[in-house]
């Protein structure tokens, strides 16, 4: 009589693996916190680097450049260099960006509870 070993649902497992591998993978790509202020400063519209250096005062000229390089490369945000003189740079979200916003307001509903219930 052959016996039959019980081995968890292929599905379930697999399911849970790639859904962490998805948020993994995600998080790579927005995880720190100057690329999500980066995110959110570019939410209303273009902008020019000096732009958004003021609304980030507290980063440092080469980790905004390093990061909005890095959000470039990912195709999170799309850099128009215009030919004029002086010359214009200007950022902005592509349509895939666009589609955190919901995630991001819920998080930062989040993360505002979760700061008043530990200031008691």
């Amino acid at each position: 009589m052959e016996v039959k070993k019980e081995v968890a649902p292929y599905n379930s497992v697999e399911r849970s693996i790639s859904e962490d591998a998805d948020l993994t993978y995600g998080l790579d790509l927005i995880g720190s916190k100057w690329k999500l202020l980066i995110i959110r400063k570019l939410s209303n519209g273009a902008l020019r680097f000096g732009e958004i250096k003021q609304r980030l005062p507290q980063l440092s000229e080469r980790m905004l450049t390093v990061h909005l390089r890095q959000l470039q490369e990912a195709g999170l945000v799309r850099r128009h260099a215009y030919n004029e003189v002086p010359p214009r740079v200007e950022y902005e979200l592509t349509y895939i960006t666009t589609e955190l916003f919901p995630a991001l307001v819920v998080f930062r509903e989040w993360a505002a509870k979760y700061k008043r219930l530990n200031q008691k």
